[in-house]
């Protein structure tokens, strides 16, 4: 477990599970920020909580789980602390419906039933019982009297929010889920999964312009002030507008099937060939694909039972 700032840790994994200890009383009352992905983990995410915060230091109590969104990587171990503590787990409307059906996460991705090595990543194991329900411009106070507003920041899924710490003394830290990777995550994914992908540009832009002391995005490390956590957003908004910006000049030149365009995609921005990069890639741009036609920036045409995208006439 790594401090942030006094009170504000965070748990390095997979997927970061961020930590806020309401200190009342000589007593640890917990929030978590995303549980994490794997419900064999919670023994493990367990004796992290016991060993930060032992018995003969007050020991602690899990008040909550504060999810950004509902994939199945972020609300893994949400059964676990539940069925452990009580704890109530907060998340938003829509993101709530998704985690009703332990497939959905990886249906919505795959567009129907999907290749099990996608499958055994993003499939939500165990089920949970949401108890509250939370919006962009929502808060919650805290045991200690620090509060967590909530920021809209649709894209990469449909209702994903941020989640900003306001500290007692001015202080404020975004836990941003999935708006952005890490620089190490980027670096090796080349674009990021998005469900859409247009959306989660401007979700990426105003986050540029949001004031936080830190900013704890869910994959990759994590940067020591905001100069260098905006920087990182500044090369996410880079990658996705070159995703664009190419399978925009792709159509330019000729009407393409959605194969032909992840298959350029693919060479283009030299990723690593993997079942679930595929899967991943090919439903971001299936996804833009579907946002710029809406736009009317381009179109389609069926020919002899093949579906081609093309630039409009």
């Amino acid at each position: 477990m790594i401090k942030l700032i006094n009170n504000v840790y965070y748990i390095p994994g997979f997927t970061n599970v961020g930590v806020i200890n309401a200190h009342v009383d000589n007593v640890n009352h917990l929030y978590i920020i995303d549980s994490g992905r794997d419900p064999e983990d919670g023994d493990l995410l367990w004796a992290e909580f016991e060993k930060e915060f032992p018995e003969n230091q007050g020991g602690f109590v899990i008040e909550a789980i504060v999810n950004t969104h509902g994939h199945g990587d972020h609300v893994g171990l949400n059964h676990y602390i539940q069925k452990k503590t009580n704890a109530r787990i907060y998340i938003s409307r829509v993101e709530s419906s998704i985690i009703n059906n332990p497939r959905q996460n990886v249906e919505r991705i795959w567009g129907a039933d999907c290749i099990h090595q996608l499958s055994k990543w993003y499939t939500l194991k165990e089920l949970f019982t949401v108890t509250d329900i939370i919006s962009a411009g929502g808060e919650i106070y805290l045991d200690d009297g620090t509060m967590l507003s909530f920021v809209d920041l649709e894209g990469h899924s449909p209702e994903q929010l941020g989640i900003l710490y306001h500290g007692k003394n001015g202080e404020k830290i975004l836990f941003a889920g999935d708006a952005y990777l890490g620089i190490d995550e980027l670096e090796k994914a080349k674009i990021s999964y998005q469900e859409s992908p247009l959306t989660a540009l401007e979700t990426m832009k105003t986050l540029m312009t949001v004031e936080a002391d830190l900013f704890v995005q869910s994959h990759g490390q994590i940067e020591k002030n905001e100069e260098a956590a905006k920087s990182v957003i500044s090369k996410n908004i880079e990658a996705l507008t070159n995703l664009v910006d190419y399978v925009k000049l792709l159509l330019q030149k000729k009407k393409r099937t959605i194969g032909e365009i992840v298959s350029k995609t693919f060479i283009h921005f030299r990723i690593a060939s993997k079942p679930v990069s595929y899967c991943l890639i090919y439903s971001t741009i299936k996804s833009l694909l579907s946002e710029l036609y809406e736009a009317g920036q381009i179109s389609f045409v069926i020919k002899k039972g093949r579906f081609y995208w093309e630039k409009v006439k």
